[in-house]
């Protein structure tokens, strides 16, 4: 179930024309469930294995 959900959520962004992010700032930074979510961008982003 959760890799169906992650197939469907990737297939949205490919077809995005734009991503905005936006995250309070704290201690002059973002914070820390947005960069998990940067994180996970990145890693699906860049795997090698692009199965999903």
């Amino acid at each position: 179930m959760e890799v169906q959900i992650h197939r469907e959520v990737y297939n949205l962004l490919k077809e995005a024309e734009m991503l905005v992010i936006a995250s309070p700032i704290y201690y002059h930074g973002i914070s820390g469930q947005l960069k998990c979510v940067i994180d996970r961008f990145y890693s699906a982003a860049y795997r090698e294995d692009r199965r999903i």
